[in-house]
């Protein structure tokens, strides 16, 4: 039975602005206790304020923190205005206000005039029954009599033309509206459903505000799905923890909400380049024999990856298996040499049998049954085996495990692939006495803290490559979209999943390009290819049959190597933006309503920015046709350097060597003149910029790399009859060469710094409508 807050009975605002409110009877056999229910408001920042509702304030205090996150640390305690009379009682900052009606407890959450948050509404239907949950909890009856608390939750009003973004890795519709979502870690076996590896219960309104609930339990959001026009939010767990973050863009309250859950950190620059893996290499013969045919045909790449097959699976020992993989040691040295690093796969299950397997066992580093047994299921991968689960809430089993990484890590390893991690039954326990239904969502967080934490001491940086998340996971990139089927439906949905994740607080997110099961056909995989590669942060080749690019055929190995070499020109792109991610969270590849919150193209299921300058449009389909959708502005074909007005909707049908890619107008895109690998900064850039037409162009870039500990920005104005060009340059930008597009003559005058060049170090081709220059700095 569901008891809904019916007033507010007293307040107490000591140590926190809390609020005792009294519950409605839900029925003459279940009268109403007799005590308060403590609603507490604590301002995180101007625009940032938690609500905390403990029905048993005994088990829950005013500073729990169901996630533990850095609450003090984050929190800037802004001054807060208090406006009480018998009616209401309301609570200000600068930038937020809270607002509750003492009669019925009914409380709003607003900025600037505009209600974010409204619960005084009605949602009970005529009978008196709610489909979804007002402001309270609901009572469970157990054994026979007593009544336990096992979910909270509320109901907001909401407005009839918002939009809801997030949730995590999403592969159903990606506006939210409409929809009733379950956030719950789950083994999805692909990306044609409702279920998901890496749900976050966190979402988006493109009315400037994001909503986290702060739990580890699962949580049901319904929008508008029972009750039109209303956002309810189920918990199951009798604490009710919601920040709510608000900002002027919706980048800004994504920074706000990693400014508190967490951010990845700067990646390693080679972690941009490409990942070549399948499932699986099956011996150290066959990994040299790949990077040698890699290197052979100029293709560039940076990680090898060996999935299961590295050890023996019918005793998986977390060793290299001394039959395939004889000289571990000397096969990632061999990589090294030719510039690669070594990934190696994992599971969070010890296979019974093993040495491995005995020692947790005498340990006590597997989760138990609730009778204290050590818990054994069968199939965590492969049929036949059985296996028990590593207890990451263990701070002993979490240390035995990266041990047994930096053994790796010391044979070569540079990167763990952390796969699975959805598996907790309920019937389980863990060190820390939470059953597999508390502790099954934070698993996956857990998990990958424990791996991250092995490369701690080491001379290298953490990296793995992860399936599964919950809310700050984002902290141990990058993490991937899982099994996708090989489909052009599986292509769709993987990266309308990814864009959902994207939206949800990770600044990273990739995908097994081609699909991982069965062999794609040339076109599927050329058309992921190209996609992959311009815009992904982190582009990996996977699958169940080969996916270097001459196993799929003569043209795969033609167009993706000549867009794997792109993606290298375009490098200091990425990592720019990468870093750029890593300090405010934003992610690289972004939805359009991250740039275009005000234009329809901000709901787009797959189209997507990469940075603030890219628009891509990934071919969907067989023949090549595809729907784009310009937002406002200037934009230029990157192929053609044909420029677009919009707004403009067309269809296009892209030839099988061409991705529509776009380029807005008043940009600079900073290139490697060559398509090699380089991990240290570069000495020299081209800096391409894409000026507007017929108005004044004022283009700004800043040029990011994490070997670099400074940045460095060029600024460029060009004036709307174009006399004139000016660049000025700051901080640590490297030297290069700026050219400019669609110069259809010379300008008068060319300044660097203030300083004129001379006519003879300027080169304008009339042909290829371009202006070129050094800068040297």
């Amino acid at each position: 039975m569901w008891l809904a807050l019916s007033a507010v009975l007293a307040t107490e605002f000591d140590e926190a602005f809390t609020f005792d409110c009294g519950v409605s009877a839900p029925s003459a056999e279940h009268p109403s206790p007799d005590r308060g229910f403590p609603l507490s408001v604590q301002f995180l920042r101007e625009d940032a304020v938690r609500l905390l509702f403990r029905p048993n304030p005994e088990a829950s205090s005013t500073d729990c923190s169901p996630l533990d996150l850095p609450y003090d640390e984050y929190a800037r305690d802004p001054p807060v205005a208090v406006d009480s009379s018998d009616d209401a009682v309301e609570l200000s900052t600068d930038g937020l206000s809270f607002e509750i009606d003492r009669g019925t407890a009914a409380f709003t959450v607003s900025r600037d005039g505009d209600r974010l948050l409204d619960t005084g509404i009605e949602v009970a239907n005529n009978r008196g029954e709610f489909r979804v949950p007002p402001m309270g909890y609901e009572e469970t009856v157990v054994d026979n009599y007593p009544l336990e608390v096992t979910r909270t939750g509320f109901s907001t009003r909401s407005d009839p033309a918002e939009s809801f973004l997030g949730l995590g890795e999403q592969f159903t519709a990606f506006e939210k509206s409409g929809q009733r979502v379950e956030t719950s870690v789950a083994q999805a076996h692909g990306t044609n459903s409702d279920e998901t590896y890496a749900p976050v219960p966190f979402f988006l309104s493109d009315r400037g505000y994001g909503v986290l609930v702060e739990t580890t339990a699962d949580v049901t959001f319904d929008f508008g799905h029972e009750t039109p026009d209303v956002t309810a939010i189920d918990v199951a767990a009798p604490v009710l923890s919601v920040v709510v973050f608000a900002g002027d863009s919706l980048k800004e309250v994504i920074s706000s909400y990693t400014g508190l859950t967490g951010r990845a950190p700067e990646l390693p620059a080679w972690t941009y380049g490409v990942w070549m893996s399948r499932n699986s290499y099956e011996s150290q013969e066959e990994v040299l024999d790949v990077a040698g045919e890699i290197r052979d045909r100029s293709m560039p790449c940076d990680v090898i990856h060996v999935d299961p097959q590295w050890m023996d699976m019918e005793a998986p020992e977390m060793a290299f298996d001394p039959d395939s993989f004889p000289d571990p040691e000397g096969m990632a040295s061999r990589l090294a040499e030719g510039g690669f690093k070594l990934s190696l796969w994992e599971y969070p299950y010890v296979k019974t049998g093993t040495d491995l397997f005995r020692t947790a066992v005498q340990n006590g580093y597997l989760v138990h049954d609730h009778e204290g047994r050590t818990y054994i299921f069968r199939r965590p991968s492969y049929p036949t085996a059985r296996a028990g689960i590593v207890d990451f809430s263990n701070p002993e089993a979490v240390e035995w495990w990266r041990e047994i990484h930096r053994e790796l890590i010391d044979v070569g390893a540079d990167v763990f692939k952390t796969d699975f991690g959805e598996y907790l039954p309920p019937q389980t326990t863990t060190a820390d006495r939470r059953t597999g239904t508390a502790a099954k969502n934070a698993y996956p967080v857990e998990y990958q803290r424990a791996v991250a934490g092995a490369f701690e001491g080491t001379d290298k940086p953490a990296v793995l490559w992860s399936r599964s998340a919950w809310a700050s996971a984002q902290q141990y990139p990058v993490h991937w979209g899982g099994d996708t089927k090989s489909t052009f439906d599986g292509f769709r949905a993987s990266v309308r999943g990814g864009l959902s994740l994207l939206a949800s607080g990770f600044q990273f997110w990739s995908c097994d390009i081609g699909g991982y099961k069965p062999a794609p056909s040339e076109t599927l995989y050329i058309r992921w290819a190209q996609w992959g590669l311009l815009a992904l942060s982190h582009p990996r080749f996977h699958g169940k049959t080969p996916r270097e690019p001459w196993a799929v055929g003569d043209r795969a190995a033609e167009v993706v190597g000549e867009f794997a070499r792109l993606r290298y020109r375009l490098l200091p792109y990425y990592l720019s933006y990468g870093c750029e991610a890593a300090a405010t969270g934003v992610p690289v590849m972004r939805p359009m309503a991250l740039e275009f919150e005000d234009h329809p193209t901000s709901s787009s299921a797959t189209q997507h920015m990469v940075g603030e300058e890219f628009l891509i449009a990934p071919v969907l389909s067989d023949d090549g046709s595809v729907s784009v959708t310009l937002p406002p502005g200037e934009w230029i074909d990157y192929w053609s350097g044909e420029y677009r007005t919009g707004p403009e909707r067309r269809t296009v049908t892209a030839d099988i060597d061409e991705l529509p890619l776009f380029v807005r107008a008043g940009s600079v895109v900073p290139e490697r003149p060559s398509s090699s690998r380089s991990e240290r900064p570069p000495s020299g850039l081209r800096y391409r910029v894409y000026p507007h037409r017929e108005r004044e162009t004022t283009a700004k870039f800043t040029v990011r790399h994490p070997e670099a500990p400074d940045a460095g920005s060029i600024d460029v104005t060009i004036d709307d009859s174009w006399d004139a060009v000016a660049v000025t340059t700051s901080g640590a930008l490297p030297s290069g060469t700026v050219v400019v597009e669609n110069a259809l003559s010379p300008p008068d005058r060319v300044t660097v710094d203030g300083t004129d060049l001379a006519d003879s170090a300027v080169e304008h081709d009339a042909t290829e409508q371009t202006l070129r220059f050094d800068i040297d700095r």
